[in-house]
């Protein structure tokens, strides 16, 4: 069941809860050239609500019309204590968005405290903020006359799109997620607003120089479609950007890991792996394309809107077992992001240490944001319960040794988009090099996923084993 009910968000702060009455609100920033607005709604001035009345009913029957007074393109702004009821929902103590039903992780601050590490790794693993460096940087370079536009879909946390804003504060940046982060300062030229993409965003056609999405797949059913959208949405010349994790885990030396059984410790078995695996089986049965997240160089060549098209994947440590020891001091979390954020790189032995550590820390808060899912979808507690705890354990060993395989896929935007292009006709390159890739020390990158694959296509697991230790 999908509900279209967009809010925006713009220079606020807010305490993420159903029921919390405080909000503040500063100036929203402009479209970008040619978004008209989407949704309108007369509304009490930003002071504290005491009622609690559904509005549901009034999301759903939006009408698309513009507004003279109001520049952005979804006016509703955010009030928890009016729509933390109809945006959120809970399950098993945690927040969960309440517009889309399939994307399966919570929406609340301890889910984007883990996406804030996740960010952080990312940000260590590419050496910055996206890949194609170079390409994605001439595209936003400031131009007379011309205002930036970049779009983040699936905003998360928000670091992204922040960090992003402060990177170009000449382009304006909009974050579109089904519950995305209140709790942040906004820079002038950021905002956020609730709203489900994978609905379409036709009021944002050809609006953007940079579209950008990254670990969306368990909330999309097509990845075509959602790649066809981002193509859309872009200006002619812009790039659309896509970054997605791979389900299937690898040992030290780069081999699929076997997913544990009952109480099995043999060889290249995995209680990590059996988790990844539960997880995408119930992920897929439930519709989501997962395995469209392992495909999307493939996909993205095959959108005729797109040309230039380059790909990548990099392997990454899961703790700090690659090189060196990791320090606990939690200052240098801050000193690697600025170092990166301002354009010089860690160390070697930070980076890979920290990479390491924060993937830990970030699957080990994984299977508690992901068990919510599994127990609805008939799993038994204990079962589950035996798959997280032996999870935990593995992923505090010091002797566990595994890698996870991150795809990278871009594209631009045609100047003139014809029809009928056959597949030669598409540029499709290996990209430039990453920090992270084999000459840093690291497994090396590989562009070798022609064609479409699955995840544990060497594996089988009972099809009683949810149900049974």
């Amino acid at each position: 069941m999908h509900r279209r009910a967009a809010a925006n968000l713009a220079g606020s702060s807010h305490q993420r809860t159903a029921h919390s009455t405080t909000t503040t609100h500063s100036s929203q920033p402009s479209l970008p050239t040619g978004a008209e607005p989407m949704y309108s709604e007369s509304d009490e001035s930003d002071t504290e609500s005491t009622g609690h009345t559904s509005h549901s009913a009034e999301f759903q029957e939006l009408q698309e019309e513009d507004d003279d007074d109001t520049p952005a393109p979804s006016i509703f702004s955010f009030r928890s204590s009016r729509d933390g009821l109809n945006l959120l929902r809970e399950s098993e103590g945690r927040l969960f968005n309440a517009q889309n039903e399939l994307y399966a992780l919570p929406a609340d601050d301890t889910e984007f405290d883990r996406l804030d590490k996740q960010h952080l790794a990312q940000l260590l693993i590419v050496g910055g903020l996206y890949l194609p460096k170079e390409l994605v940087e001439s595209i936003l370079a400031p131009r007379e006359g011309v205002e930036r536009a970049i779009l983040d879909l699936g905003s998360g946390s928000g670091s992204w799109a922040i960090e992003m804003a402060n990177a170009f504060p000449h382009a304006q940046v909009v974050g579109i997620d089904l519950a995305p982060t209140t709790t942040k300062e906004l820079p002038p030229n950021c905002r956020f607003e609730f709203d489900d993409f994978t609905l379409g965003l036709p009021h944002y056609h050809h609006c953007f120089d940079v579209v950008h999405a990254r670990f969306i797949a368990n909330g999309v059913t097509s990845f075509t479609a959602i790649i066809e959208e981002m193509a859309q949405c872009l200006r002619p010349g812009g790039i659309a950007l896509l970054v997605e994790a791979d389900f299937e885990l690898l040992n030290e030396h780069l081999e699929p890991l076997n997913a544990a059984q009952d109480d099995d410790d043999s060889p290249n078995t995995s209680w990590l792996s059996r988790f990844f695996m539960e997880t995408y089986e119930t992920l897929k049965q439930r519709g989501s394309d997962i395995d469209g997240s392992r495909n999307i160089g493939t996909l993205i060549r095959d959108c005729t809107l797109l040309e230039n098209c380059g790909k990548q994947t990099l392997y990454t440590n899961v703790g700090p077992w690659l090189r060196g020891t990791w320090s606990q001091n939690p200052h240098e979390t801050l000193v690697i992001r600025r170092r990166i954020l301002e354009g010089s790189n860690p160390t070697e032995q930070e980076r890979y240490d920290r990479i390491g550590e924060l993937l830990r820390s970030d699957l080990l808060e994984l299977g508690d944001s992901f068990k919510p899912l599994l127990l609805s979808e008939g799993y038994f507690p204990d079962v589950v319960n035996q798959i997280l705890d032996n999870m935990k354990k593995e992923l505090n060993d010091s002797n566990f040794h595994s890698y996870i395989q991150w795809h990278f896929a871009w594209g631009t935007r045609r100047i003139e988009t014809t029809t009928g292009l056959d597949e030669e006709s598409l540029e499709y390159s290996s990209g430039e090099s990453s920090p992270a890739s084999g000459s840093a020390g690291l497994p090396p990158e590989t562009n070798d996923d022609e064609g479409l694959s699955t995840p544990f296509s060497g594996m089988s697991i009972d099809d009683q084993s949810q149900y049974s230790l």
